[in-house]
């Protein structure tokens, strides 16, 4: 399924809103208005990342809250999804899932770097950060 650069944020909040309802997760988003794609190929990348992202916390994290927030930058933008569920496999390399696979292939497709990382406030982080030619003018 193809997302268009303008569709995103809604899309994403729509995903957030039903993992409220399903799951009973707070489950919020920030989308930053200047953070959009510069087309749908880019679009549909991030959604996806943010998606698995969401899903991976539900599945693995057992987290009470997941936040998805994206803001734009000089360098490009940062979208970060945390939960502050059970956090990362004390073993590095336990966490590389298929979905974090996924996650980096997808990343990969659009020039974006990924990171998964332990979030300061507890829990884990999924940090994507795009570059600045991946973005549209706003």
């Amino acid at each position: 399924m193809d997302i268009q650069s303008h569709d995103l944020p809604s899309r994403v909040e729509r995903l957030t809103e039903s993992v409220r309802a399903t799951f009973a997760v707070n489950c919020r988003c920030r989308w930053g208005r200047k953070v959009v794609p510069r087309d749908t190929p880019v679009a549909t990348q991030l959604y996806w990342i943010v998606h698995e992202a969401v899903t991976n916390a539900l599945r693995h994290a057992k987290p009470e809250n997941i936040s998805v927030e994206a803001r734009r930058s000089a360098k490009g933008a940062r979208i970060l999804v945390r939960d502050d569920g059970r956090g990362l496999p004390a073993v590095p390399g336990d966490a590389e899932g298929i979905g974090l696979h996924i996650m980096r292939s997808r990343a990969r497709m659009i020039r974006a770097a990924l990171r998964v990382e332990p979030d300061p406030a507890g829990g884990t982080r999924v940090v994507c950060d795009l570059p600045a030619s991946a973005l549209g003018r706003t």
